[in-house]
């Protein structure tokens, strides 16, 4: 196993392929150890021993504050605390930000993470234990999952800090997403059924008195016993049933099947529909106000462009 360790801006740390020891921690001073980055994905050879590379740095964020380095198994096996990998965008972002809350000396008080994260624990009842648990299932130890939960909270300070109060959706944005992209919910249909045997010398009499049942409602001397009904959901409607979609309440399709006509009554039915404005507001609120963020974050990520720099390492995966 192939596991990362790196020490060095634009250096990389390879271990010896036949190491069967736990993983050791190494440092600038171990230099028989450390290649150059550039030859990072080649094997190479110390005393005739075979090494590996176990990790690398993918770029170093240079802003005011620090220099952050973002490893490749930040992004291709450590995840967010949502389960998902986390891009090298969205950490570079973080990390900017991060950086940004201090250099500009935001209000925002020295114990407010810890707060945040104490906040979480109780309202999830949750202990110390459970979640470094947690953590580890998303491949961060308890340290890194921390940090995480802090860094979270000092996203969430930024944005608010410096955009919310610029985060007003007029009437007609709300409006014009809506009927750009539209939601349906889905429609149901409560059916019963029956079956009106017959044999090939009844068929034509009992094809008419099935026919004058459909047509009037009488069903005359016709043994018709409704099972219970049945709700289908749209996507539950077979394709050659379609015509169960277009009856109206209390309406009688009849169908030819061997030895059986097959009756299908519409009960009650609620059809496919779009869903209210109402119901869809503060999402689409929330959408509105993401791509504006997305605007706004951009523009301030360009006016502090002196102040911040973004140093890639691995040139093929940022140009992918």
């Amino acid at each position: 196993m192939k596991i990362t360790k790196l020490i060095l801006v634009g250096l990389c740390v390879v271990l010896p392929g036949n190491f069967q020891a736990e993983p050791i921690v190494l440092d600038a001073a171990d230099a028989e150890f450390v290649i150059p980055a550039q030859k990072a994905l080649e094997e190479v050879v110390f005393d005739n021993q075979d090494y590996f590379l176990i990790d690398q740095i993918e770029c170093v964020v240079c802003g005011p504050e620090r220099n952050s380095p973002i490893v490749d198994t930040d992004i291709s096996w450590k995840r967010g605390l949502d389960g998902k990998f986390l891009d090298l965008a969205k950490q570079i972002q973080q990390d900017i930000v991060s950086q940004q809350v201090v250099s500009e000396k935001m209000p925002m008080e020295a114990s407010a993470a810890e707060k945040y994260v104490e906040g979480l624990k109780k309202q999830n009842n949750l202990t110390d234990a459970d979640l470094a648990d947690m953590f580890a299932e998303v491949g961060r130890t308890a340290r890194e999952g921390l940090d995480q939960l802090h860094d979270q909270y000092v996203q969430e300070f930024f944005m608010h800090y410096k955009f919310k109060s610029q985060l007003v959706a007029t009437d007609d944005e709300i409006n014009d997403f809506f009927n750009e992209y539209p939601e349906f919910i889905n429609g149901w249909y409560d059916i019963q059924f029956a079956s009106v045997p017959y044999t090939e010398t009844s068929f034509d009499k009992v094809r008419e008195k099935v026919n004058h049942f459909v047509a009037t409602g009488d069903a005359g001397d016709l043994n018709i016993s409704w099972s219970n009904t049945n709700r289908l959901v749209d996507d539950e409607v077979a394709s050659d049933k379609v015509f169960i979609l277009e009856m109206e309440d209390g309406q009688v399709v009849a169908e030819q099947v061997e030895g059986a006509f097959e009756l299908y009554k519409m009960v009650e039915k609620e059809p496919v529909r779009i869903k209210p404005l109402e119901d869809r507001r503060s999402v689409i609120i929330d959408a509105l106000n993401r791509k504006k963020l997305e605007k706004m974050l951009a523009g301030y990520n360009k006016s502090i462009s002196d102040f911040v720099d973004v140093i890639f390492l691995n040139k093929d995966k940022n140009n992918g």
